[in-house]
């Protein structure tokens, strides 16, 4: 994707079938479950309509640990064994973590309600990875909505099918786009070291800003002027 003012390009890439049929079904199982025991927590405050219908969102991961056995019985062989070493490998860093993971509900929308809202990057994170859980056989395919510049008229729209990954880097704006079906999605949040997600730090924006990086330089300023850099209020 162009980068706004010219420069080199943002990359994304797309990993097709990161996870099996079986296992994101197993996933979105668990991801229901959770939702019919209320342990779906609403995103906004907002007590005006029911829960059902408002995004949410349950935890799995914090501070780099499984919440519960459950979870860690079935993410971490996809975490060890395929998210991290593809990660690595895209980004050539061997200590990248998984810092945070969270299964998000995104309710029903008719097509006239829908709208195109700007999306800010989520700068709290070295990466992000979204992994479909949506059946597309049930007309729950999951959408990504990629903002290449300011405007919200440069959106394109990533379709994903069940158990496909899309991942970024924190300068790509990027939200998960509503459609006429109840879908989940889960949400891997990385860092470049388990130091850095254990001290709620973003150290690459130093280096990155020496190199080049554009995206590092806005970030590396707003936090040496004292400026809550980019937490995106999109998905949470």
């Amino acid at each position: 994707f162009p980068r706004p003012g010219g420069g080199d390009e943002r990359q994304a890439f797309l990993a097709e079938g990161l996870l099996s049929r079986a296992e994101a079904l197993q996933l979105l199982d668990m991801a229901r479950d959770a939702d019919a025991n209320h342990e779906v927590g609403a995103v906004e405050a907002d007590t005006s309509t029911d829960s059902a219908e408002k995004p949410g969102f349950v935890e799995v991961m914090h501070a780099g640990q499984y919440l519960s056995p459950a979870w860690s019985a079935v993410l971490r062989p996809v975490v060890d064994g395929r998210l991290l070493p593809y990660l690595r490998h895209r980004y050539a860093s061997a200590g990248l973590v998984v810092c945070a993971a969270n299964i998000e509900r995104h309710p029903a929308v008719s097509s006239s309600a829908a709208a195109s809202p700007p999306c800010p990057p989520d700068s709290r994170f070295l990466c992000s990875a979204v992994v479909a859980l949506g059946d597309e056989e049930a007309g729950a395919e999951g959408r990504v909505v990629v903002q290449r510049s300011a405007g919200v008229a440069s959106q394109s729209v990533v379709s994903l099918r069940l158990g496909d990954m899309f991942v970024h880097k924190f300068g790509l704006p990027r939200r998960l786009c509503p459609t006429s079906c109840l879908r989940y999605s889960l949400i891997f949040q990385v860092k470049d070291s388990i130091l850095a997600c254990l001290t709620n730090t973003t150290p690459w924006y130093e280096a990155s800003a020496e190199a080049g990086d554009a995206d590092a330089q806005f970030f590396l300023a707003l936090q040496l002027a004292g400026v809550g850099a980019g937490a995106s209020g999109c998905d949470d």
